[in-house]
């Protein structure tokens, strides 16, 4: 009877635990944030160009238990031809403190897409940026009509051909040349 006192004690306090880790699970937050270091723009899920150092902003927070917490902030890519992202870098690995940032700092040196990763126990956040050889500035395409292009300096050029052609007449048919 005792060890069935026990065993059901046990059986208890193991539910209990199991509830109290998914509550303190539940309470943790944890985000990333990417800008241009030289700029201090977002730059998550825009198109920048080649060449820009991008500063990683991981924070980590645990407002019910102000409990440490194991880290890691990874940079994977992909080319504009990979069929997968692989792994690129690790920027941070380590214990992270409740109510803390940590920052690194990361040059985008290749043609694709960046997905920077920053995991703090179960939580995960992710942030992707594309690179260019060229910075997208915004508007629209349209289309160009040539024809309306070239009008004026069609215009100037018959200008330029009668005014020769009158005075080369003018000067043989009155000068005598």
């Amino acid at each position: 009877m005792k060890l069935k006192a026990r065993k059901q004690t046990l059986l208890l306090f193991s539910i209990l635990l199991a509830v109290s880790v998914i509550s303190v699970s539940a309470d943790i937050s944890a985000s990333l944030g990417i800008v241009d270091k030289s700029t201090g723009t977002e730059i998550s899920g825009e198109i920048v160009r080649v060449g820009v150092t991008a500063e990683a902003a991981g924070y980590y927070k645990d407002p019910t238990h102000g409990l440490n917490a194991t880290a890691n902030m990874t940079v994977l890519f992909k080319g504009p031809s990979d069929p997968a992202y692989v792994a690129d870098a690790t920027l941070f690995t380590g214990i992270v403190t409740s109510g803390s940032t940590t920052i690194r700092d990361y040059n985008l040196t290749k043609v694709g897409t960046y997905k920077f990763k920053w995991e703090v126990g179960n939580e995960i956040d992710e942030a992707l940026i594309t690179t260019s050889l060229y910075t997208v500035v915004g508007g629209f395409l349209v289309p160009t009509d040539k024809l309306a292009l070239l009008a004026p300096w069609i215009v100037l050029a018959a200008t330029v051909t009668v005014a020769a052609v009158s005075v080369a007449v003018y000067k043989k048919k009155y000068r005598g040349f």
